[in-house]
């Protein structure tokens, strides 16, 4: 008897050819899912850390401290009467003044030192204008004062005043 007249050896060769395509099939598919999940998350990567951003995140993070230290401010102000001196310095925002006025019954008005760090994890210069304004100064990216371009110190309440690096479009 001949096997390729036989039913029964026909019907397993072709089970196990099916079994074979669907194998191949299901790893082919597994194989493109995870190139695809891969192609997505390396686009999501590169648009993330893109170089040619039109504002530096450093700009989006002066921007917004400022508005945050100035209505904090404006909050100590309120509840004790003053801003904090030039010599008390920001921090009297998040940590109770050593120096002289020091408030009755002193609460923090932020809740992290981290939010009256610049960028560069310096902490914010208060500085009191003749106008009874006030000024919020960093030291810009070298940390020390003067400088130009990042290095730059610059009143961050002056969006028009920021260094042509932290503006958009800057370089």
């Amino acid at each position: 008897m001949d096997n390729k007249d036989n039913p029964q050896i026909q019907y397993t060769f072709l089970k196990k050819l099916q079994l074979l395509w669907y194998v191949v099939w299901r790893v082919l598919f597994i194989v493109g899912y995870l190139l695809l999940v891969a192609f997505i998350l390396l686009i999501g990567w590169v648009s993330f850390f893109d170089t040619g951003r039109k504002v530096p995140i450093a700009t989006l993070k002066l921007k917004k401290d400022s508005q945050e230290l100035q209505i904090a401010l404006e909050q100590y102000a309120d509840r004790y009467g003053n801003f904090p001196t030039e010599e008390q310095g920001i921090i009297a925002l998040v940590e109770k003044p050593e120096i002289p006025p020091i408030p009755k019954n002193y609460k923090p008005i932020l809740n992290r030192k981290s939010m009256v760090l610049d960028p560069w994890h310096t902490p914010y210069i208060l500085k009191h204008l003749p106008n009874s304004d006030y000024a919020i100064i960093t030291l810009g990216k070298d940390k020390k004062e003067g400088g130009e371009g990042k290095n730059a110190d610059f009143n961050i309440m002056k969006e028009d005043e920021y260094p042509k690096e932290f503006q958009k479009g800057g370089k």
